[in-house]
Parts: C-alpha cells; structure tokens; sequence
C-alpha cells in the first residue's frame, strides 16, 4: 500500500509539472523556446545529421531553434536576410513574424502584420520595412514595436501604426533614415509611379515618373552620409536620383542609363570597398545580356551577351555574378576582369589557374604560393602576377614571354606563353565570357570560402566556385523547405518541418 501511494504521489507531480509547462508555453509574443518537441524529435535529427555531411567540405557549427513550440500548426511561409537579423514570417491571413540574431538564430523579437507581405524586407538604421497588398508596415530593428504613427484615412483622424497604402504597390519598398519608397502603377490624383513617404508618420511626399512601367524593387545605396535611390522600368532605363527626405524632392536624376533591351526582373547593389572601388548596378535584360553599371555615374563596366532568356535576378557571391537562364545558372566574374593560366608542359601538365583583379598571386614551389607547382628547376616565389587596374603583368627571374626574357615587370595579354624552368604555361583571357553555365539547379543559396552551396528541391550540393563543379555526394535534407538566399556572409539557413529554424556556420 505505501509502494502504491509513492507511486500515485510520483505521477501526480509529472502531471502537474507537465501542466505547468503547457501552461507556460502559451502567449505568442514569448520567445519560442529552444526545446524540442516530441513529434518533431525524428526530423530534427534528421535535418542535422543531414547538415553534418557538409563537414566534409566545409567545418561548420549547426544551429537550431523551434518557432512552433505552444503554437498550434505554425508554419514558415517565407524568410529575408536583413544585416544583422533573419525575419520569419508565418503563414495565415496576419501572420506573425519572428526576427532571429543571424549570428546565433536568438530571438529577438516577435510581432503581426495586418496581411502577408508581398516583397522582400527592408531596413535601414533603426527599421524594418514589410510591403503588402494594402499596408506598408514598419517596424522597430530593435525592439519589433510599430516605429509608424499615421493618422488619417478611414479612421477619421485616428492614429494607426501602420499606412493604408492609397495604391497597390507593384514591388517591394526602400528604405533610409526617416523616408521609403514605393513602386506603384500610379494613382488617380498622381501621375506618378515611384512615391515617398514618411517613415515616421506615414505621410505622403515627393513623387517621380517613369517612362516605363515601374514592377521592380527599388534600392537604397552608397555613402549612408548621402544615399541614393535606384530602379529600373520595364523598358530597361535605370535612374538613380538622391534619396532625399520626403519632403524635399531630388532637383533631378544623378544619372539615367539605358539598357539594350526590356528589364523583367530585379537588380542587385553592391556596397562600396571602403577605401576602394565603388560600388555597382548588377542587371539582366529580358534578351539576355548581363551588365555590370557604375553606382556613382552609371557608366557601364561590362556588358556580357548570354543568348537566352533569364528566369531569375543577377545575384552576386563574393566575386561572382550568378544569374538563371533558360539553361541553367550561369556564373560571370564580379568584374569581368579573369585570367586563365594553364601549364600545357612540365610537370603539373594540365593543371589550371584563375588570376583576378584585386590580387597578387606568387607562383613557385614554396607552400605559402598562391600558385603552387612542384617543377624542381623552380624555388618559392619564382614569379608575381599583379594587376594595374585591368592589365595584368609579371614580374620575376628567369621568365620567358613569348621565348623573350622579361626585364622588371612585363605587361601580358591573352594567348601570351610563359616558361619557368621546364614549366610552360599559356595565358588565355576569360573576360566577356561566362565562368561556367547550364548548371542544373534552383538556386546558389551562399558562397563559403571557394565553395557555393546549391538548391535542387530538398537537397544541397557542394560546388567548386570557380568550375561550378560539384564536390562530393549531394546532401538531402529531410523535410526541409530551402527559402533562404544569403549573399551576405557564409551562413546557411533552412527551415524544416513546422517551425524548425536550422543554421550552418563555418568555423
């Protein structure tokens, strides 16, 4: 009898330990807790041991963290990548967002939108801007409270926190200190197509009109002191004007640039190298043709004719360019600035280097050459690649140029030969030509090092950066629905099941 009643004593308190446990998880304003749940054991284990795999090629640290825990049939609909921040959102009329710490999947805060936004977030110093059908909703990087406070409309004067929008949008916003922009068809009252509004209280400003119609995603770039505003219309004319306060309209565009053909897709921006090159303008005409175009002058860099329609918006990883096409992804130099040397004699026949701008490359027999061969006739750092701006050049002992004996340093040029020793070598000019193209996959989901890592439905593939060859087996990831493109840093990011976050980062 007292066995019995231990025993009953035992089972009443997991009980109401388990109570209190479910009673603990309701509230979805809590921050989702880290545990997981019994149902989801099996396909967590999965999903890591899965990501494990990628250690042999890349060693990384998974993370994880459960968004369903206490909810009740959450599910991930879409994701952004902001700087600092990875914003989940749910599925559902108003869906409720999660903003997770990309460096350690933390959560940092939790709120609703009103409908499901349409676009890619934006940020800027202090915000994050979400677009949907009807409203423009802006929130706190911080803290997720309501930073809006529009006072208008339907509500008679009532403050909102939030902006009925006065126009469907037709692309995403862009944001900077205290104003954002929005495409749109026009309104009635307004011949115009790109609007500003306040970040503060959701009021109406300056307005510009494009030739075309206006159905991309606008961007702000450049010196954070004196921003800039980008977009491009469908009949492909680019436009960057100061991204001035709502209040004050741009005196006139900074640049305008016109592309060869019609533009259906979106653009992609690069910062500028503090100290270094500006940044630049990545785009895809509807015929095909790639372009690289200056940020502060809009002077084109390059242009690369592909001959096949795009399926999908330039996007850059490290210093390639990758873009869709009607064959398959298709990689370009970032600046369209690739050599190629290869020893056609000696003893590493066959072996193949990529020289790019921005960087001095050794080649020898010492283990710290960037090129490294093993001809015994050749010590370390026999010969020095360098670039001036786009011209490359060699400098060093005992090289032949075309059977002449350099003097100092010696400009190169495509289809120049090089012998170093018992080592020739022949310079071929990889410029105004893919790096690799046709590649059978959905996406690039993130560069890591020299490696990218692909999409095909569920599963991942290694592939080398610079053949777009594939290293090793493929990876399936079990139940995983692979939404997040990440051009910012080497993190992966996956969600999984119903709720599952996962993160993959390098050591």
């Amino acid at each position: 009898m007292r066995r019995f009643c231990l025993l009953a004593l035992f089972v009443s308190l997991i009980a109401c330990q388990s109570a209190k446990g479910r009673k603990k998880s309701g509230g979805g304003a809590k921050a989702p807790a880290a545990a997981p749940a019994a149902d989801t054991m099996a396909d967590r284990d999965a999903v890591e041991k899965a990501l494990a795999q990628l250690n042999d090629h890349i060693d990384g640290v998974i993370l994880r963290l459960n968004l369903g825990s206490g909810q009740t049939g959450f599910r991930a609909r879409q994701a952004h990548t902001l700087r600092d921040l990875i914003i989940v959102e749910g599925a559902g009329n108003k869906p409720r967002i999660y903003a997770l710490e990309r460096a350690t999947l933390k959560p940092r805060w939790t709120t609703n939108l009103l409908e499901p936004s349409l676009y890619p977030a934006a940020e800027n110093q202090t915000s994050v801007l979400l677009i949907s059908r009807r409203y423009a909703h802006a929130v706190s990087l911080f803290s997720g409270s309501k930073t809006m406070r529009y006072v208008g409309g339907a509500l008679n004067g009532l403050e909102r926190p939030y902006l009925q929008l006065p126009f469907v949008p037709t692309g995403g916003g862009a944001a900077q200190s205290d104003t954002f922009y929005l495409p749109s068809l026009g309104s009635p009252d307004r011949n115009k197509t790109l609007e500003s509004f306040s970040l503060i209280s959701g009021q109406m400003g300056w307005g510009y009109r494009t030739n075309g119609l206006l159905d991309r995603t606008p961007i702000v770039g450049g010196d954070p002191r004196d921003p800039r505003l980008y977009f491009v219309d469908n009949k492909g004319i680019v436009t960057c004007l100061d991204a001035n306060n709502y209040g004050i309209a741009p005196a006139a565009e900074r640049w305008q640039a016109v592309l060869d053909n019609e533009v259906r897709h979106d653009f992609f921006l690069t910062e500028d190298v503090p100290g270094g090159e500006v940044g630049a303008l990545y785009l895809v005409d509807n015929a095909g043709i790639v372009y690289c175009l200056d940020r502060a002058t809009g002077s084109r860099r390059w242009s690369i004719a592909v001959g096949e329609r795009p399926r999908s918006a330039p996007l850059v990883f490290g210093n390639l360019v990758v873009v869709k096409m009607e064959s398959g992804l298709a990689a370009f130099d970032k600046d369209n600035v690739v050599y190629e040397l290869k020893v056609t004699a000696g003893p590493d026949e066959g072996r193949t280097f990529l020289l790019r701008k921005g960087q001095d490359y050794k080649l020898g027999t010492g283990a710290k050459d960037d090129l490294h061969v093993s001809d015994r006739r050749l010590g370390a750092g026999q010969a020095t690649f360098e670039f001036d701006g786009e011209v490359l050049a060699v400098r060093g002992k005992g090289i032949l140029v075309n059977g002449l004996p350099t003097q100092g340093r010696t400009d190169l040029h495509g289809s120049d030969r090089l012998t170093l020793g018992g080592t020739i070598l022949e310079l071929t000019d990889r410029g105004n030509m893919p790096m690799w193209s046709g590649k059978q996959y959905d996406r690039i989901l993130v560069r890591m090092g020299n490696r990218l890592l692909a999409a095909k439905g569920s599963t991942l593939y290694v592939l080398d950066a610079d053949t777009g060859e594939e290293e090793g087996s493929p990876v399936a990831v079990p139940g995983a629905r692979i939404m997040l493109v990440n051009t910012r840093d080497a993190k992966l990011f996956l969600i999984a099941g119903d709720g599952w976050v996962y993160a993959y980062l390098p050591r």
